[in-house]
């Protein structure tokens, strides 16, 4: 295999594999056994990792996993030695040798037909059978060979299981029921319910359980008009009124109502992500998300913009589409004065003041905030221009390709708040505030101060519809 001096620590350090989801192996934990990544190699395989030694510190996620299935391992071998031991230490303690003498010379008598055991056996048989004899005189079916019978059914050979042994079988789940009973439909058997299936405990919670399957909502809170079809909604709902949060985080300071909520943050921390995608192979956190992702393969587009007539996916996608043309911008900096329409943009906004680059280039090391500026920057360093325009121009984005169009239309979008003059582009805009209307030496404020951006003219909505003929047509 060979290893990239350039990315020698953007490999894993199991199994020297580079371009895979990687956790530190310093901060990884496993919740489940509560321990730390670097405790399981360092306990139970031969890497000793330490911070100073200058190889890698990361662990791919299939390592990761196997590791655990490891320990697991490990820790299932040495319970069951130390059972084993305590049983053994049990066996060779003295106060146990009589006893274990004992048991083996009762699992070692034999069924000999001996004559004292013969004569002891019937005389037994004679004094259980006596009463039945005075009771019974006046059957005349009983013979004297049959007193023979139960001797000779004591005598039969042990290894005969067929005769002595009962037939062995699962108990009956419901053993009061017989096999026809048990043959008909689920929805008969007791306790269940006729909708979904579910088999309940009690009566009193096959009523609770079908509450969910009607729209009835029979537990209302006291504190607002909230209403739930169980109690335990309700009673996470009242913490909402309390402020509880019982649920620590044992990371960092968050505190949460629902033990889920929590368990969820938890994974934010180590890096687990248990639900896969089987198409992309994209890992969650949680079963939801990755529910909203199949959606995404899947390429319905069910919701509408009335503004446009764009579609989306998701619903949330829609409710971010639509802030472009209300303006809304409910996300702001605490650094600064800017605003953001989604909570994304304001946490890629925060990592410019903190300076955080999470994506280096191998060939001019230069640092980037978002994963797709660094694309973007790998792109022009290989000349790969996937953009091209009708005139011959090619580009390496689309947004820049766009901007170049606008000179063939001549259309300008872009109108300063000052003095109504209107520009084909962001920049000049910009460039013509800073020259024209800002004061000298003083720092460029927020676009939206000085910028109004005007709807394209051949922009109309798709659900201004005519019917005409019969046929049905969108306005021009």
């Amino acid at each position: 295999m060979k290893i990239n001096v350039t990315d020698f620590k953007d490999s894993c350090r199991a199994c020297l594999q580079q371009n895979k989801i990687f956790y530190n192996i310093f901060t990884c934990y496993y919740v489940k056994r509560n321990i730390s990544c670097v405790e399981m190699l360092t306990n139970y395989t031969k890497i000793k990792p330490i911070k100073q030694d200058g190889l890698p510190q990361l662990i791919c996620k299939d390592c990761f996993r196997q590791l655990k299935r490891t320990y697991d391992f490990c820790i299932q071998c040495e319970s069951s030695e130390i059972r084993l031991n305590n049983l053994l230490s049990n066996l060779k303690s003295p106060d146990n040798s009589e006893t274990i003498n004992e048991v083996k010379e009762e699992n070692n008598i034999k069924l000999e037909p001996s004559e004292d055991k013969i004569n002891l056996i019937s005389e037994a048989v004679e004094l259980k059978l006596e009463p039945i004899r005075e009771i019974n005189d006046e059957n005349e079916n009983w013979n004297a060979d049959d007193d023979n019978l139960l001797i000779e059914f004591k005598q039969i050979d042990p290894k005969d299981e067929t005769i002595i042994k009962k037939k062995k079988g699962k108990k009956k789940k419901f053993p009061h029921l017989d096999d026809e009973e048990l043959a008909k439909p689920t929805s008969k058997l007791p306790h269940q319910c006729d909708v979904c299936g579910k088999i309940l405990s009690s009566k009193s919670n096959l009523n609770s359980h079908k509450i969910i399957h009607t729209d009835q909502r029979p537990f209302k809170c006291k504190e607002c008009p909230a209403s739930f079809k169980g109690h335990s909604g309700l009673f996470q709902h009242k913490r909402l009124h309390t402020g509880e949060t019982p649920y620590h985080c044992e990371y960092c300071p968050k505190q949460f109502r629902k033990k889920t909520t929590l368990i969820y943050h938890i994974r934010t921390h180590t890096g687990e992500k248990e639900y896969d995608c089987k198409i992309c192979l994209k890992s969650f956190v949680q079963s939801a998300q990755l529910a909203i992702h199949m959606k995404r393969h899947s390429g319905d587009k069910t919701y509408l913009c009335q503004d446009c007539g764009k579609a989306f996916i998701i619903k949330a996608d829609l409710k971010v589409h639509q802030r472009i043309h209300n303006g809304e911008k409910p996300y702001s900096c605490h650094l600064c004065e800017k605003t953001f329409a989604t909570s994304g943009n304001l946490s890629i906004h925060v990592r410019i003041h903190n300076r955080e680059f999470r994506y280096t280039c191998k060939y001019c090391s230069r640092g980037f905030i978002t994963c797709s500026s660094y694309n973007v920057h790998l792109k022009r360093h290989r000349g790969q221009r996937d953009y091209s325009c009708e005139c011959g121009k090619k580009f390496y984005t689309s947004s820049a390709l766009k901007q170049h169009k606008v000179v063939h239309t001549g259309e300008k979008r872009y109108q300063c708040k000052i003095c109504d003059r209107k520009f084909t582009q962001t920049s000049h805009l910009s460039r013509h505030f800073r020259k024209d209307h800002a004061k000298p030496d003083d720092p460029l404020p927020n676009s939206d101060q000085y910028k109004i951006v005007l709807p394209a003219e051949n922009e109309t909505s798709v659900f201004n519809l005519k019917m005409d003929d019969g046929d049905l047509k969108c306005e021009a």
